[in-house]
């Protein structure tokens, strides 16, 4: 059997690079560490080096691509199937240390994640897919735990992260349209852990307007995908696929189980 179709060597293969980048990410968290700058301008640390060095290491013993927001590797044929990791999902949260960031491990085949994993170094613990399902593991105590999606609130939570003064408008203008089809509470959310939250059911919607890149989104876009929800782009507005060649991911909506029924409606409307 190859190691892409036995997912449950996969989920252990990945959360024990997830484990590995956490202790690696937390012991320069608690330390004083210095802030570079990559060619785009984009804040990178130590935590984030080490996060990556050990993750690829990890990844690389199933002979599957690794695409990393930190080494990007492309092969003259770009992969049907890789691996697409951020080693430090939200580094600008991390130089804060305000705990809100992430470490990504995602499995992509054919543009589309079929396994996800989404790590909370603070939290010591990560979700991540498997025969359908979410499931929470806390690495000290092994514990599995699997997560439920439905969401027992009356008004609808939707998740939204640190964007530019044009992503701002953008959002406060179609909040301003979102609020004729129903209430909704916005909550402050660093990086990945946004899907965390919408996969166990205390967040139902994430919409995004502002650059991305599909290490951001792919192993999120797969807890969704087993929590009865999707991620839509919104310039297409179909499921986004994941390319190698191209990693910029356009504006999107991501929404779980409680959520799924009023994105659809939105997009209906034209109010996305």
């Amino acid at each position: 059997m190859k190691a892409e179709e036995n997912f449950r060597f996969i989920a252990f293969v990945a959360r024990f690079a997830a484990q590995l980048a956490c202790q690696e990410i937390m012991q320069v968290y608690h330390l004083e560490f210095s802030v570079r700058k990559k060619d785009d301008a984009s804040p990178i640390t130590d935590a984030d080096t080490a996060s990556d060095a050990v993750i690829r290491m990890v990844l690389e013993t199933t002979s599957i691509p690794v695409i990393s927001e930190e080494q990007m590797y492309m092969p003259a044929t770009p992969p049907v199937l890789f691996w697409c990791v951020d080693p430090l999902d939200g580094t600008r949260e991390f130089v804060k240390r305000n705990g809100q960031f992430a470490v990504n491990i995602a499995l992509v085949r054919k543009g589309v994640p079929v396994f996800g994993l989404v790590a909370s170094p603070v939290k010591n613990c990560c979700w991540y897919t498997e025969n359908g399902q979410v499931w929470k593991y806390h690495f000290e105590t092994e514990k599995i735990t699997p997560c439920s999606p439905e969401s027992t609130r009356h008004e609808l939570v939707m998740l939204s992260g640190t964007l530019d003064s044009k992503g701002n408008a953008m959002q406060n203008r179609w909040l301003k349209n979102a609020e004729k089809i129903a209430p909704l509470q916005v909550e402050k959310m660093g990086s990945a852990l946004k899907f965390g939250a919408i996969s166990e059911g205390k967040a139902d919607l994430y919409i995004r307007f502002g650059n991305t890149h599909i290490w951001d989104t792919a192993a999120g876009h797969a807890l969704l995908l087993c929590s009865g929800g999707d991620l839509y782009s919104l310039e297409t507005r179909k499921p986004l696929t994941y390319s190698a060649e191209n990693t910029l991911n356009p504006h999107f909506g991501a929404f779980g189980a409680g959520g799924k029924e009023f994105f659809l409606n939105a997009l209906k409307k034209k109010l996305l």
